[in-house]
Parts: structure tokens; sequence; C-alpha cells
């Protein structure tokens, strides 16, 4: 049996959010390219139009997140400036990060690889102590390093549920439906339970 702690320590619960979203991505992921490229291209009604805007901003996101916590900045101003999709938009600036698909997967990939390393080597003091960053538009705030990386989990879920939808849509436009695959962060557990007992005695 596998039993966990209530005092579960901070470094711990961001390790296993950074797996889960490894894990939900990936099964999302699977899911798209099945869609093909047209459909991966379309507008779906999303903020971002299509799953391939929304599937940029979600990489470029995480990308400026982790360089804001370590002191740098990224040149996307003009993104978050863009206003979200009309309905008759033909495409839209964040579709442009990444237009080829396989790499913007390798994007995805990489920034996978380095949440667990930076996280595993922050302090217990340093990831709930404060750091400072700039904004889009240049201007200067403080957070908290634990706030800030689980923010960048929790924005890839809530945008992986746009694409779950929009996923679910189109199955009614194919022949051969493609079904939308289930993330909740139980199954996730269920399926890693070993791998995540081991993560528990780690510090």
């Amino acid at each position: 049996s596998l039993s966990l702690s209530l005092a579960m320590s901070v470094i711990k619960h961001l390790l296993l959010m950074a797996r889960y979203d490894r894990w939900a991505t990936t099964r999302l992921l699977e899911s798209v390219n099945i869609l093909g490229k047209e459909a991966y291209r379309a507008h779906a009604g999303l903020c971002f139009r299509s799953i391939q805007g929304t599937l940029n901003h979600v990489c470029v996101a995480d990308r400026l997140w982790f360089a804001r916590l370590h002191g740098e900045t990224l040149d996307v101003a003009k993104l978050w400036a863009a206003p979200y999709a009309a309905a008759d938009a033909t495409t839209h600036p964040f579709e442009d990060c990444y237009p080829n698909q396989a790499d913007l997967q390798t994007a995805l990939q990489q920034q996978w690889e380095q949440w667990p390393l930076f996280i595993s080597a922050l302090r217990e003091e340093e990831a709930t102590g404060s750091f400072s960053y700039q904004d889009t538009a240049g201007k200067t705030h403080s957070s908290v390093r634990f706030v800030a990386i689980a923010h960048v989990f929790n924005h890839a879920t809530h945008h992986r549920g746009q694409i779950s939808t929009a996923v679910t849509q189109m199955q009614a436009q194919r022949k051969q439906p493609v079904q939308a695959p289930a993330l909740d962060m139980h199954y996730f557990f269920m399926d890693h339970k070993k791998e995540l007992s081991r993560l528990w005695t780690l510090r």
C-alpha cells in the first residue's frame, strides 16, 4: 500500500506536478497527432484560434516563466499584446512560434526535461522564497517561486482542457473518431504508483 504524509514538501509537490504535466500533455498530443495537420491548424474557436496556436501558447508561456525564474527575459511582448482570435481569423501570432508540429513537440520535450532538474536543485527555503521578474510590458513584479512554478503547470492544465474540447468537437467531422484522452490526475497516480512511491523518499 502507498500512504502519503500530509506534510509533503513543496519540492515533492512540484516534482509531482512536473511529472503529471508531462504525462497529461503527452497523452493529449497522441490524440492531436491522429487528427492530422488540417485539423491541427484549423480554427477551433479557441483563444489562440487553433490547437496549434494553443499548444504554442502553452510552450512559450512555459519557456517565459522558466526564463523569469532564472532572472532572464524573453522577447515575447508582441505575442501577449495580440488579441484573442476573432471568429473569422485565418491566423494568430502564436501559431508562428513553432509552425512545424514536430518542432513544437521537441520544444515541449525540452521543457519537460528541464523542470524536474530545476526543481530538484532548489532548497525548500528557495522554493518558498520570493523572486522578481518583469512582465511582458516591462513592469517589475515580485512573486514566490513555488507559486510561479505551480502556475506553469496549472496554466497547461487549463489549456489542455480547451484542446480536449476541440478534439471532442472535431470527432463528429471524422469517419474514424478520435477520442480525447482522460487526463485526470488520479489516473496518472494509479499508473505511476511505483515511480511516485520513490519520489516521496527523495528528500
